[in-house]
């Protein structure tokens, strides 16, 4: 861009030469160049991988194992209660048997008068209630992802997928959401108080994602949570403190797919900006002059050279620098 600047400036400074002995004119010149990384890699680092990991899977993992071993036990379960149930209606048939003996040895006087001071009559057979077979609530598993689709989304630009080389490690940490709670915003003040039932909950929610890329021989490169996905962003919610389970999975998951997906987007801007070497299209404006009453026989090669040199900006820097210190030479 520099050599852009001075070579405008050069035109700039025809402006001394009278108007109607030159013209002035424009050309749209469109071009591409080498975009270089922030981090460059080992010059012998020709492939790259992607793998992608999501630790928190790991809990629908456990809870799926729970609810099997739930399931495993509720025939057990059932019958210990179904024999400690049958104990539990001997005893009291037992106890009753007992109790209806004895009332039955009361005199009339005794029980008339048990009945009506003590309000004791006669004995009733209370069993308990016969045990339930309850199965076990299906876990609300969290919303995973396909980590191969993902990974086989992010590249690393310049670079050869597959092979041996660069391993880069993207770590999806899942969803943090928090209870929800109420809106102390004006705006929610305002519409709170023509709508006082229905008063607007908000939640803070974030979905960290971690970049780690390790190369032969020279280990570790980097390992880092991608900033703007550490940081907790808000959305009014439908759900409340008050809401179910599922009522919190099903407003929540569309977020979480939502959220993901805007930063495995950060992941490849990360991973272009770090590590890719990109071909990026460019346009620029180069102008030249067009003779009237005077000739400008000499700007014409500069002209061309500095042409030739953003064509071959992108393949071939150090002839286009070439070019462009002749068409500077020449504009001087």
């Amino acid at each position: 861009m520099r050599n852009i600047l001075l070579l405008v400036s050069a035109v700039g400074s025809l402006g001394t030469f009278p108007v109607m002995a030159q013209h002035i004119a424009d050309r749209e010149v469109k071009y591409e160049y080498q975009r270089l990384p922030l981090t460059p890699l080992d010059k012998s680092i020709k492939h790259y991988q992607v793998v992608v990991v999501a630790p928190y899977e790991a809990e629908n993992d456990r809870a799926q194992q729970e609810y099997k071993r739930a399931l495993a036990s509720v025939d057990a379960d059932f019958a210990q209660a179904e024999a400690s149930h049958a104990k539990a209606v001997a005893a009291a048939k037992a106890d009753y048997e007992q109790k209806l003996a004895e009332y039955n040895k009361q005199s009339l006087a005794t029980k008339m008068l048990n009945k009506g001071v003590l309000n004791e009559g006669k004995p009733v057979l209370s069993l308990p209630y016969p045990p339930q077979k309850l199965q076990p609530m299906p876990p609300l598993m969290r919303p995973t992802v396909d980590k191969d689709a993902t990974a086989g989304g992010l590249k690393v630009p310049g670079y050869t997928r597959g092979g041996q080389g660069a391993v880069v490690t993207v770590t999806l940490y899942g969803m943090e959401a928090s209870e929800p709670k109420k809106d102390e915003s004006s705006a929610a003040y305002l519409r709170n108080a023509t709508n006082p039932n229905n008063p607007t909950y908000v939640i803070d929610y974030r979905y960290p994602v971690g970049v780690k890329v390790e190369v032969p021989g020279q280990g570790l490169v980097v390992n880092e949570t991608i900033p703007a996905t550490n940081e907790y962003q808000h959305q009014q919610t439908a759900i409340s403190a008050y809401s179910s389970p599922e009522q919190r999975k099903q407003e929540i998951d569309p977020l979480e797919a939502k959220l993901r997906e805007n930063n495995l987007k950060l992941v490849q801007q990360y991973l272009d900006s770090q590590f890719g070497v990109a071909t990026v299209p460019r346009t620029t404006m180069l102008y030249t002059i067009e003779p009237k009453k005077m000739t400008y026989d000499e700007y014409q090669p500069a002209y061309e050279a500095a042409i030739a040199a953003y064509k071959k900006l992108s393949e071939e820097p150090a002839a286009a620098q070439q070019f462009f210190a002749t068409a500077l030479a020449q504009w001087d």
